[in-house]
């Protein structure tokens, strides 16, 4: 049983909350074999933030995923980066202390490509985890071949045949993304592929670019896509 949770902005402690509803939902993430979340913030205490819409908690927060039974998390996010390089390093080494496992950010793009694999009654699950912007571009801090980040989705403006605008997302970015999933499927029975890609939001303006990252991904071998 896999549970997956969207966007988690996790600042201070629920474990202390009482609301009867509230804590209904964290049993359900405890009572799965695998549950997931988006970090959608950075764990620091010491750096200096970006110049954007910050969301951060100091590192203890960890505590509260390992209170609700959080296995496995996608840091692909556009705030894994709001504390810099600094900020990624100690939400890694967080997580790591903790055993939870994460992917879709790194050191480079490498390492931020990398699939994580959790092993549950014998079933091997693969988890690779992708940042897709609203309009391709806004993706904050992507990682490149030496440059710490979240593994991006990036695209371009272009004009269709009859005039209309759209959005194309970038060959290279695919084709990693595509490599990396074939790659996990060596040693993995489930390969799970999380896309923050704001499906849902106001700002979509081009869902064809968006289904053709999705279809892209289960050309290459995806057997789960989580979308937030």
């Amino acid at each position: 049983v896999l549970t997956a949770v969207g966007d988690a902005i996790w600042t201070h402690k629920l474990s202390t909350n009482t609301d009867a509803g509230l804590q209904s939902l964290f049993d359900v993430m405890r009572s799965s074999d695998i549950a997931f979340l988006n970090f959608e913030q950075v764990m620091a205490d010491h750096g200096y933030p970006s110049p954007k819409e910050v969301v951060r908690a100091d590192p203890s927060i960890v505590d509260e995923l390992v209170w609700a039974g959080t296995d496995i998390i996608s840091i692909a996010n556009n705030h894994m980066m709001d504390f810099g390089p600094s900020g990624l390093e100690t939400t890694l080494r967080t997580l790591d202390d903790k055993g939870i496992k994460d992917a879709g950010a790194g050191a480079d793009l490498t390492q931020a490509l990398r699939a994580t694999v959790i092993e549950r009654n014998g079933l091997k699950v693969a988890l690779l985890a992708l940042m897709v912007a609203p309009n391709f571009t806004d993706l904050g801090a992507p990682a490149g071949q030496s440059a710490p980040g979240a593994a991006p989705i990036r695209g371009s403006n272009i004009r269709l045949k009859d005039g209309h605008p759209a959005i194309a997302p970038w060959d290279v970015d695919l084709h990693a993304m595509e490599d990396a999933i074939r790659e996990a499927k060596k040693s993995a029975d489930v390969v799970l592929v999380s896309f923050h890609i704001h499906w849902g939001d106001p700002k979509n303006v081009d869902p064809d670019g968006k289904r053709l990252v999705a279809q892209s991904a289960i050309d290459a071998g995806t057997d789960i896509i989580l979308g937030h």
